[in-house]
Parts: C-alpha cells; sequence; structure tokens
C-alpha cells in the first residue's frame, strides 16, 4: 500500500474511532453534517460535522468533557446572530443549548426567583418574566438567546442587568458546575473564566411591579432596538462599541455604510450589521470586515473587535 493511501486510511479509522467515542457518550442526540447556513441568521456555511443538543447540564458537562479528551474543537452556536460560519464548514462539535437549557422554570428553591436556561430565547422568557412580576424589559428587541444577549453585553443597560440577576450557573474550565454571584460578577459580559454558561437565576419577583408600564417599557425598547436591525437574513452586532464610541459611527466615518464586496453589505440602516443581499458567501462578509478593521485603524486610528464568533474553515 502506498504513503498516501495508508495515511488516508488512518486518518479516516480515527474519525470513525472519534466519532463512535462520541455516540457513546452523547447517545442519540447526536447529529451529523447539519448545514450551517440553516444554524445561522446570516444564511451562509458548510456543513457542521457534529451538532449536540443538550437539554441538561450534566448533558452539557458531558459534551465539554469528551470533546475535551478528544482534543476535538467545539463551538457553541446558539441561534446565530451572532455566528459567521464558513463556506467549508466547521470539522467539530457544535453545541446548541435546548431542553431545561431553553426553557423558563420558577426556581423550586425560592419561588420569588425564575431559572432561565442560557439558551432560552429572549422573545420566550419577556413574556413569563413579566407574568412573574420580574421587568425584564431591558433585553427586549435584543436577538438570539439570552446567554448569547448577555455574554455579549450592552453597555447601555449594565446597571439595569445587574440588578435582575441574581446568579448565574457555569461550567469552569476544568469542567466543574459552579453557582456566581452577582456581587462577584457584576455582568455576564464580564465574568471571564469559564466554558459555557448553562441557567441564569432571574429576580426577585416584585409583588408591586406595574406590569403596564414595564410592558410600554419592553415595547419601547424593542421598537428602538428593531428600527437599528436590518431586515432579511443578516449578522451582527459585527463589532464591539471601543470605550466611548459606537462602532457604527466609526465604519460611517470610515466611508463603508453601505459598502458591499459580492453579495455581502453594511446596512444601510444600521453599519454595524451585514446584511445578505442573496447569495453571499463567508468570504464576502470576512473581506469586508476586514476591510473595515484596516479602514478604521488607518483613518481613525481606532482599533476594532470582533463580536461576532467565526467559526469553521473559510
Amino acid at each position: 500500500m502506498k504513503t498516501g493511501a495508508r495515511s488516508e486510511t488512518r486518518i479516516e479509522t480515527q474519525t470513525q474511532t472519534r466519532q463512535s467515542r462520541l455516540v457513546d457518550r452523547l447517545g442519540g442526540g447526536l447529529l451529523f453534517d447539519q448545514p450551517l447556513s440553516e444554524l445561522c441568521s446570516f444564511g451562509v456555511g458548510g456543513p457542521l460535522q457534529y451538532l449536540y443538543k443538550p437539554g441538561t447540564t450534566r448533558e452539557l458537562q458531558d459534551a465539554l468533557l469528551i470533546a475535551s479528551e478528544l482534543a476535538m474543537p467545539t463551538r457553541f452556536v446558539g441561534l446565530g446572530s451572532r455566528v459567521l460560519a464558513g463556506d467549508w464548514g466547521f470539522k467539530g462539535l457544535g453545541i446548541r443549548l435546548g431542553g431545561a437549557l431553553a426553557q423558563v422554570a420558577v426556581d423550586p428553591q425560592d419561588p420569588r426567583y425564575l431559572l432561565v436556561g442560557a439558551g432560552c430565547p429572549i422573545e420566550t422568557l419577556l413574556p413569563q418574566a413579566l407574568e412573574h412580576g420580574i421587568d425584564a424589559s431591558c433585553l427586549a428587541g435584543l436577538t438570539g438567546s439570552l446567554g448569547g444577549a448577555l455574554l455579549a453585553g450592552d453597555p447601555g443597560y449594565d446597571a439595569e442587568l445587574r440588578t435582575l440577576i441574581d446568579s448565574a450557573e457555569v461550567i469552569d474550565r476544568e469542567g466543574q458546575v459552579r453557582w456566581v454571584v452577582r456581587a462577584r460578577s457584576q455582568t455576564i459580559a464580564r465574568l471571564g473564566g469559564f466554558a459555557a454558561l448553562t441557567r441564569v437565576r432571574l429576580g426577585p419577583r416584585d409583588p408591586d411591579l406595574d406590569t403596564e408600564l414595564a410592558a410600554a417599557r419592553a415595547k419601547a425598547c424593542q421598537e428602538f432596538r428593531q428600527a437599528f436591525r436590518p431586515e432579511g437574513p443578516f449578522l451582527g452586532p459585527i463589532f464591539k462599541n471601543p470605550e466611548g464610541q459606537l462602532a457604527s459611527h466609526l465604519v460611517d466615518r470610515a466611508g463603508l455604510r453601505g459598502a458591499r464586496i459580492g453579495q455581502a453589505q453594511f446596512s444601510l440602516v444600521q453599519s454595524n450589521y451585514l446584511v445578505n443581499l442573496g447569495g453571499a458567501t463567508a468570504r464576502d462578509a470576512l473581506e469586508l470586515m476586514d476591510l473595515a478593521t484596516y479602514r478604521v485603524k488607518r483613518k481613525l486610528g481606532c482599533s476594532l473587535q470582533l463580536e461576532v464568533q467565526l467559526m469553521g474553515a473559510f
């Protein structure tokens, strides 16, 4: 047998062994070759080698541990609004939280609080929080899941988020589950040293909450955010806001509002978002992001850092 053929056989055998170990550990919930274009809001991306949707903290813990044992690249997909997936896909394990990790429940230890899975869509959380007497209106209008929104952070609502979040359950870098109290963590966006956010404890319930006022605040917040969000397939926010500045203003000042490469374009509505005009590729988007980083640094002397997660091969 030729050397090249032996190498291919060895790689194929190693892949089969890794796959069998994953299946043995994670069970029938493991999916294969899922199109990332269907999992991410920008609508691009090749196949995801493995997709797993843990429904409990223990299942997520097991997934992270086996991926670590196999030295397998791992990414959280979430609801995909802040993920740019590569055209050639991702060889590794993609995780999207499901089950109890995407739901809202009353805390059995103290019914004044809610336990919310980090994978819970914000639009699902808001009415249930309000019904429970918790004002979560500062989250209204944010896209994606609670965990994704909290990890991205929103400086404009930092103080309200600190009040809203009592504590959070995380899996640390050593694979251990622990609770982090708000007083020590400030906001989740500023908390480092963990591998995954699993659940968030919100509250306590306010028995005197004016639900009509809270609902009106949520509606106003949602309308404000939606006014600056493009329609159709989009990606963003693309860049983090530098201290004291808005990334969208920097992109504007660099002359890139509406700039386009291929079928990817900086939004005319809010230039910290990219829109897919139809048939865009991940490479189109990546080149636009690189152009903005270069132009803003050269013209304005300011460094832009990515808010979106790059996933896979481009």
